[in-house]
């Protein structure tokens, strides 16, 4: 159930974030654009100027131009508790209508605060308007934040004190917390990866973008921590509970992972084929760093579920993915290379160092899984055989 309501309230979450990135790709909520649409004021109708951060100001707001979104998504939740109303007398489908409301300004609290938080430490002197904003567009997204956040909490409540008078076992705080801090591990994920690369091959001298991911990780991840603990504290009891740990350690993990992975394909690609050691050693830093905080969770993850008495299996897993892809990456590496080998005019071996690049790191990865796949049957045969004597 707990896996189940995870999925179900990141897809939400999901559903929101794709609506506001569509706007913010199309240029609707770009917060540096210069546009009215952002509360502030653009240049003077006419006027031929430039906003630039000496001579302008910066504002945001997250959810300019998406009012009409917004109420459309209210409207189907509406919509859906008043089906569920017409349907059934029985108050499990208000618990339903009245939690998913909940979660979904649960979620906008959260949305809102991380993306101001964001703006906040990498704005710098961008500018979006000539006018000095107002305090609500420099800080609309905390004073959004301080309504949302307890309003999404007392919603829940409420929920969970009907669900308690029906006999529903399920903790309607508990799914929209596990939810809220599943997402805010994936955001600490995303975070993490791109600080590293920024770190690597941005603007050097951009300290303060290039470092804004560092106390965000720390504030993202004490909310994760938060919303985590709060749903063990809520499941307390509940018959079949299980860890809400170890799904978010192993969701970084695989993120972690799949970016090591993009960094030792496309950078070896690169460095091995576009001016032969000329390039930098950026790609291999990266992928030692996010490979070794990725099992690193990964391997956590196991923890979390070996104390909560499930089985782990988020290391082998993953090893078996991180071998897999690379095994596949080098099988077309050898069939391309070759062939560009024997057919080309001047021909090198390149293809053959790549080859090595992806085959190497893959056998080793494929290897380690299945003595870890050994290894972990010869402990439950051993433990086994402990009971029976």
């Amino acid at each position: 159930m707990e896996r189940t309501a995870a999925v179900v309230g990141l897809a939400l979450c999901v559903l929101f974030l794709g609506m506001f990135g569509s706007m913010f790709f199309i240029g609707v909520m770009n917060p540096r654009n210069v546009s009215s649409v952002y509360g502030g004021e653009g240049c003077p109708p006419g006027a031929a100027c430039q906003v630039t951060g000496s001579m302008g100001y910066h504002t945001y707001n997250p959810f300019a131009a998406t009012a009409l979104v917004w109420g459309i998504v209210v409207g189907i939740v509406i919509m859906l508790w008043s089906l569920f109303e017409m349907l059934s007398k029985k108050n499990v489908l208000l618990v339903v209508a009245i939690g998913t409301m909940g979660v979904v300004l649960l979620f906008a609290s959260n949305y809102i605060f991380i993306s101001g938080v964001h703006d906040l430490l990498t704005a710098g002197g961008s500018a979006t308007t000539y006018t000095k904003p107002t305090l609500g567009q420099q800080y609309g997204w905390l004073i959004e934040t301080i309504i949302f956040l307890p309003l999404s909490l007392a919603i829940m409540g409420l929920a969970d004190w009907l669900r308690r008078r029906e006999g529903s076992r399920f903790s309607v705080l508990a799914i929209g917390f596990y939810a809220m801090g599943t997402f805010c591990a994936l955001v600490c994920a995303v975070l993490f990866a791109m600080g590293v690369f920024m770190l690597l091959n941005g603007n050097q001298s951009n300290y303060q973008e290039n470092l804004a991911f560092i106390p965000e990780l720390f504030i993202f991840g004490v909310m994760c921590v938060a919303y985590l603990k709060g749903t063990e504290i809520f499941k307390r009891g509940e018959p079949g509970a299980k860890s809400p740990y170890v799904f978010p350690a192993y969701v970084i993990g695989g993120v972690l992972l799949v970016a090591a992975l993009a960094a030792l394909i496309f950078g070896s690609l690169d460095f091995v084929y576009n001016d032969w050691g000329s390039k930098s050693f950026n790609w291999l830093v990266e992928t030692a760093i996010y490979g070794a905080v990725g099992f690193g969770l990964a391997i956590l993850s196991d923890v979390f579920a070996g104390r909560a008495g499930e089985k782990g299996i988020a290391l082998n897993t993953s090893l078996y993915a991180c071998g897999g892809i690379l095994l596949f990456a080098s099988l077309l590496q050898f069939i391309f290379g070759l062939n560009d080998f024997l057919y080309s005019s001047s021909p090198n071996f390149k293809w053959l160092a790549e080859l090595f690049v992806l085959l190497v790191p893959g056998a080793i990865a494929t290897v380690l899984a299945v003595g870890v796949e050994l290894l972990a049957r010869m402990m439950g045969g051993k433990e086994k055989r402990a009971k029976r004597k």
